[in-house]
């Protein structure tokens, strides 16, 4: 059930490792202007060059709260000359009788990241020195908002292969993301950003076709 695509291992080259403050960030879920659930988000700093980022997301509407929806995600990530590295990825989601699981952590000393997805284990060899998490998007795209860039291209792990993300940014005010997909596909996804909170991503928007609008919107926030 996709609550969210406001999700995301971070590694992303965009040179914003002095601006990087803890903070924790509550928001809406909607699904064709009805909310099914919230999200909250929280930026830690676990040591000298060590953070941690963490979505939970709870259905507390509709049939998302009947079916007891919950997912959680977790990346550790570095950040070394302006550029993240993600360490260790975990997400848990939870809804009625089902449960999926997916983490990858990476192995120093192999070079490899080390994956387990449905309880199913695997390795991969990053061909490019910066892969990242769908779970870490939002904010690789804030970086690279606030940095004026306007297009990106993000390395994303998911399941056991990297996956390609392009985007368009508009610098200007309100700054905006929006996905590049190909001719034929016919989605949209966009996020809005904050420029007073560091460009922190403050709406989101994503549709398939003629399938219901999925809506995030920024409730609270909180420099910790």
């Amino acid at each position: 059930m996709k609550l969210l695509l406001f999700l995301t291992i971070f590694s992303c080259s965009v040179g914003f490792a002095a601006e990087l403050k803890p903070f924790e960030a509550k928001y809406s879920i909607s699904r064709d202007g009805k909310k099914t659930g919230e999200q909250t988000t929280q930026l830690t700093q676990l040591g000298d060059n060590l953070w941690q980022i963490k979505d939970q997301i709870i259905g507390t509407n509709g049939l998302a709260s009947v079916i007891g929806f919950s997912r959680t995600e977790i990346t550790e990530f570095t950040v070394n000359e302006g550029l993240f590295q993600a360490t260790k990825h975990s997400m848990e989601q939870k809804a009625a009788f089902s449960k999926k699981r997916y983490d990858f952590v990476w192995n120093t000393a192999a070079q490899i990241f080390d994956i387990t997805h449905k309880d199913k284990k695997s390795t991969y060899v990053p061909q490019q020195k910066h892969i990242i998490s769908t779970h870490l998007m939002p904010i690789a795209l804030a970086y690279a908002a606030c940095q004026q860039q306007q297009s990106i291209e993000l390395k994303v792990l998911k399941n056991k292969q990297p996956k390609t993300y392009q985007f368009k940014i508009d610098t200007n005010t309100p700054k905006t993301a929006q996905r590049v997909y190909g001719e034929q596909v016919k989605k949209t996804t966009k996020t809005w950003f904050d420029e007073s909170k560091q460009c922190l991503p403050i709406k989101q928007i994503h549709q398939n076709h003629d399938e219901p609008l999925i809506e995030t919107q920024l409730l609270d926030f909180t420099w910790l």
